[in-house]
């Protein structure tokens, strides 16, 4: 479980090195690594950068099913609109895209996350197919209702994050 207590060296060596922190979010163990437990850790150190890996829900696609995943819909949309709250919340909390193969999952960052803090990501080669692909990220973000013109942004986001 993500907790100051489990985490406590890692929060200290990113805080000594100004390092952000991805946390990875799962959805076969979602109580592991909910957004609710990542907001308790960053209240804490809020001189340190969460990014919250997948959004909040890994929902790894169907290859046959395009939008759809092996994760049921109702939890990938409890999991990813808790991770959007959050970071909506807390300055210092990002999401990460990577493996958006999820209708549901893009639907909800295009439409409700902020969009200064989504960072495209990568589990390459981890996700096979395209799933992985940024051009699959951004398409699919942009079909699910995000501006053209935020796609770029996205992209300058971790550049930004990254050089402070």
């Amino acid at each position: 479980m993500f907790t100051v207590d489990n985490v406590l060296s890692a929060l200290l060596i990113a805080r000594e090195r100004r390092l952000p922190l991805l946390v990875h979010m799962e959805d076969r163990e979602p109580e592991l690594s909910r957004g609710k437990l990542i907001e308790d850790v960053a209240r804490t150190f809020p001189d340190l950068i969460f990014i919250m890996a997948h959004s909040g829900s890994y929902a790894p696609g169907v290859s046959e099913e395009p939008g759809t995943t092996y994760v049921e819909e109702g939890l990938v949309r409890e999991l990813v609109s808790e991770a959007i709250s959050v970071a909506k919340r807390l300055p210092n909390v990002y999401l990460e895209t990577s493996v958006l193969a999820s209708r549901v999952k893009a639907e909800l960052l295009a439409r409700y996350a902020p969009h200064h803090k989504i960072l495209i990501g990568s589990d390459f080669p981890i996700a096979k197919g395209s799933f992985g692909s940024v051009i699959l990220q951004e398409r699919q973000l942009v079909e699910a209702g995000m501006p053209e013109k935020s796609v770029p942004q996205i992209h300058e986001n971790a550049a930004q994050l990254l050089h402070q």
